[in-house]
């Protein structure tokens, strides 16, 4: 193990590498989610698109934001973080 390992120790971990995590993913249980939800604190959302997947014994969900615009907003990251 190479020098200093002892402060991220699990990097080192053959199970977290990015080929190791892709090949837990079962696509064949691939669906398309309901884009209109209620959040834990009671708030309506309406996403693009929401895709589930088998991560192993898990479900990983898989959000797309698709924005299209006619003009160019240089704030578009804030609207994003802050879900405008």
């Amino acid at each position: 193990m190479p020098q200093g390992s002892h402060l991220a120790p699990d990097l080192w971990n053959p199970q977290n590498t990015i080929s190791y995590r892709v090949k837990l993913l079962d696509f064949s249980t691939l669906e398309k989610q309901n884009g209109h939800f209620v959040t834990d604190d009671l708030r309506e959302r309406e996403d693009d698109i929401i895709w589930r997947v088998r991560w192993g014994k898990r479900w990983l969900y898989a959000y797309l934001l698709i924005e299209f615009q006619s003009s160019t907003d240089r704030f578009m990251a804030v609207r994003i973080h802050l879900g405008f």
